[in-house]
């Protein structure tokens, strides 16, 4: 149910932000992050299913989505990790804005999310993403605690 709303929600994010794709190249579901390169902005995940783990690219266009209600239990850094994503998610500027990337406000929120998944690299959190398969560029990244 989580997984469908998610990908609701980042197809009417995509719509609003002007993001137009077919549905032949767009691809969504659950993967294990397992390194995340800040340098280029890439993300090394391992999708779900036989498929090899392979680099997923993020930018400025890259909608951030807040995840599902947390809970604390079982205990795990990912779901420390999902709650200060929603907190940052809160303050990312309309979508209008996020795209050209030149609102100081979102270029800090953008910065802080990439810390935030560096962190969450280190401990192999799940994130439901909307990725482009013909660049594999990531059109929408959700946190999965």
């Amino acid at each position: 149910m989580i997984r469908k709303l998610s990908l609701l929600a980042s197809t009417a994010m995509m719509l609003l932000s002007g993001t137009a794709l077919s549905a032949d190249t767009a691809e969504g579901g659950k993967v294990k992050l397992l390194a995340y390169l800040p340098i280029s902005d890439r993300l090394l995940a391992d999708p779900s299913g036989p498929a090899l783990p392979r680099l997923f690219q993020r930018s400025f266009s890259t909608v951030h989505i807040a995840s599902g209600p947390i809970t604390q239990f079982p205990p795990s850094p990912c779901r420390v990790y999902a709650a200060t994503w929603n907190n940052i998610v809160a303050t990312i500027p309309p979508p209008q804005f996020a795209a050209t990337g030149g609102d100081s406000d979102f270029e800090e929120a953008y910065a802080a999310l990439s810390n935030v998944i560096a962190l969450q690299a280190i401990s192999l959190c799940n994130f439901d993403m909307v990725r482009d398969t013909s660049t594999s560029r990531i059109i929408s990244i959700m946190p999965v605690p």
